[in-house]
């Protein structure tokens, strides 16, 4: 029981840093707010944490662990590419079609991994580490591991990069769509905002597979 409960209260630390850093970021939010918004005195936090930068080092742990086991669920690669294309060869696109799917909802729609995104939105202006994870995580780095995976999986000569870009520009759009449609305290104004982005990625996600060049 004891194990439970440090578990417990070390998430609860993970969750509160991270919906802080990305209301107020991460410079402006010092651990004995965390403590505070957990729920315990400061130094009882360092029981868990050695500070600040290991919160944030957790949080990319997470992230990164979450990130994989979408991939394994979705039976999508979860490795960089190598030479010879490995797990990247001969992926069906309905797998393509519900892996993307669920990777906006998990982006837009899971707390933890909305305010993770919305921290990195902000604090890629704030320092030079923080803009490559940004990159990594929504911009770059989705739109290379798209580029990787039609490298093998489109044909007749098309270009692997502009087809990822077709394809992850208007999921990106999507993102801020979504943030600024369901930003509103209406439940029955979010909930019609949430369907029609949800019905406005199913339509591009048709359209771009409808003329996919296989």
């Amino acid at each position: 029981m004891k194990n439970n409960a440090k578990t417990s209260t070390k998430e609860k630390v993970l969750n509160e840093s991270l919906r802080l850093f990305a209301k107020k970021g991460y410079g402006a939010v010092g651990v004995a707010e965390i403590a505070d918004a957990v729920g315990i005195k400061a130094p009882s936090l360092y029981k868990h944490f050695t500070g600040k930068k290991a919160i944030f080092d957790a949080i990319i742990e997470r992230v990164n662990n979450a990130d994989t086991e979408y991939a394994d669920d979705y039976e999508m690669p979860s490795e960089p590419k190598d030479d010879n294309g490995g797990e990247y060869k001969n992926i069906d696109v309905e797998k393509i079609k519900e892996y993307s799917k669920a990777m906006l909802l998990h982006w837009t729609e899971e707390e933890f991994y909305c305010n993770f995104r919305r921290m990195l939105t902000v604090e890629q202006y704030n320092s030079a580490e923080n803009a490559k994870l940004y990159a990594q995580y929504i911009s770059v780095g989705p739109l290379k591991y798209m580029a990787d995976i039609f490298e093998e999986t489109a044909h007749n000569g098309q270009n692997s990069k502009m087809l990822a870009l077709k394809f992850y520009a208007p999921m990106f759009f999507l993102y801020s769509l979504y943030d600024n449609e369901t930003a509103d305290d209406g439940s029955d104004k979010k909930s019609g905002a949430k369907k029609e982005i949800l019905e406005l990625l199913d339509k591009h996600i048709d359209d771009f597979f409808a003329s996919f060049p296989r």
